[in-house]
């Protein structure tokens, strides 16, 4: 045999209740074939390594990634298992940062739906304040109008200033306590 063909063979062999396991994983993977199956075990275990020396470190950046990119894949018990989460103790901390993502998701939601509407309102105050600088730009009712809209976007201003900065806050608490908030 060649070789480079024989370097790149892997072959072997599983009793019963290991074939059944590979095929469950083969399963949770979403692998094709037991090659695909094999390389996605393969790129995970390096992964997991990677991660569980930044764990070591205190340094959780990676395993809150991976948390959430295997749950979306439905894959949550490998994420849980990088993180050595498989206590209640350590499914409570995950539900807590996941809860935290959330808060941010929902926080960051408002807040652009703050700035559109504070963005559209803007603009309809300047496209009626050009119209009437064009026809009559004295004409008192409208300057009146648009002064008393104008006042009418500063409490908008003023939930979008107070949201960034509890997004602000919720993101240094979050970030300051490695994703223990």
């Amino acid at each position: 045999m060649n070789e480079n063909t024989r370097r790149n063979i892997i072959q072997f062999r599983l009793n019963d209740n290991e074939l059944q396991a590979f095929n469950e994983v083969k399963k949770a993977v979403q692998a094709d074939n037991n090659a695909d199956a094999i390389r996605t075990m393969i790129a995970d275990e390096r992964l997991v390594n990677i991660t569980a020396k930044q764990v070591s470190k205190n340094d959780r950046s990676l395993a809150q990634l991976l948390v959430k990119t295997w749950a979306d894949l439905g894959r949550s018990s490998l994420s849980r298992a990088v993180l050595g989460l498989q206590s209640n103790e350590g499914l409570n901390a995950i539900n807590k940062i996941q809860s935290s993502y959330n808060n941010i998701q929902a926080q960051l939601e408002g807040l652009l739906w703050s700035a559109t509407n504070l963005t559209n309102n803007t603009n309809q105050i300047a496209h009626a304040a050009n119209v009437a600088l064009q026809n009559d730009p004295t004409d008192a009712d409208v300057w009146n109008w648009v002064i008393n809209e104008i006042q009418k976007l500063l409490p908008i201003a003023d939930q979008l200033r107070e949201k960034v900065s509890a997004i602000k806050i919720a993101t240094k608490t979050t970030g300051n306590n490695n994703g223990d908030s």
